[in-house]
């Protein structure tokens, strides 16, 4: 009897140096992840105008396995003061359907581009948007320290309709009683290692 081996096709390797393309959002990538590790340095924020156009379908792409660098293509964007980048970010922040994180991402994004423009896209998307993202929202507006924002927040907090949000975030702020303290391991007899 004889076996026979079912068709396969061999692998290749593909040299990716000439599809400009793929070059340009692989630097692109590894440029926006430098700056991700405590010990490295801050992100850099000089993008020529080809990699300006692939960060931003980076901002946009809602399918992309990495929402970490989509999160740090939307900061970088932030950082880029063009009408097409507010309109972009605005479209972001707005849009129900993506994930909060990215929305928070957004709208701290706009607030660096302009703080009238934040707090009021802020202010409607406390109003409109998820719990979740309120309470993000929320966070980051205390965070800043100044005074309009702290008001801001506390308004938003003092409203009955809000009274879930209100005790996440007294939760959130408040240290959990007692603070776990290691066990050293034992093994199976109940002795030390």
């Amino acid at each position: 009897m004889e076996t026979t081996k079912p068709p396969t096709r061999p692998s290749r390797l593909v040299n990716l140096d000439q599809f400009e393309a793929i070059k340009l959002r692989m630097g692109l990538n590894q440029k926006l992840m430098a700056g991700t590790c405590a010990f490295s340095e801050p992100l850099d924020l000089t993008f020529s105008e080809n990699e300006f156009q692939v960060l931003k379908v980076m901002a946009g792409e809602r399918f992309s396995v990495n929402t970490v660098v989509r999160k740090r293509a939307i900061a970088a964007l932030g950082r880029q003061k063009t009408v097409e980048v507010m309109d972009e970010l605005v479209r972001l922040a707005e849009t129900e359907h993506e994930e909060s994180a990215v929305r928070y991402e957004a709208l701290k994004a706009i607030g660096a581009l302009s703080t009238r423009v934040g707090r009021v896209l802020m202010e409607k998307q406390l109003n409109a948007g998820s719990p979740e993202l309120a309470l993000s929202i929320v966070g980051y507006l205390y965070q800043t320290g100044e005074p309009e924002a702290k008001q801001q927040a506390d308004r938003f907090l003092s409203l009955r309709k809000n009274a879930r949000i209100r005790q996440a975030w007294d939760r959130r702020q408040k240290p959990n009683g007692r603070q776990a303290v290691p066990q050293p391991d034992r093994n199976l007899n109940g002795r030390l290692h």
